[in-house]
């Protein structure tokens, strides 16, 4: 469900973006910990590892590409419906 979101974002952003993902059926004691409450659950984190933003339910890529500028305090990238691995737009978070 989130995962061609995610995919768009790392396609864009390249080494600039990490991406971790859990089982939260499997891993109860994390989602618990993070207050994961329905699935898909995605976590905004900054550059410092802070956590700044959550998104219960499917994010789109365009969500998250802004949740992560405004925590970042920056324009990132620009996104567009064909976006691709060569896009001119990659710009890593610092």
């Amino acid at each position: 469900m989130q995962r061609p979101a995610l995919n768009k974002l790392s396609e864009l952003m390249g080494d600039g973006l990490q991406i971790l993902s859990f089982n939260a059926n499997k891993q109860t004691e994390l989602a618990d910990y993070w207050g994961v409450l329905s699935v898909p659950t995605t976590f905004v984190i900054d550059s410092r590892g802070r956590p700044r933003g959550v998104n219960h339910g499917t994010a789109s890529a365009e969500k998250l590409l802004r949740q992560l500028e405004q925590a970042e305090g920056k324009t990132l990238a620009t996104l567009s419906k064909n976006t691709s691995k060569h896009s001119e737009a990659k710009q890593p978070i610092e």
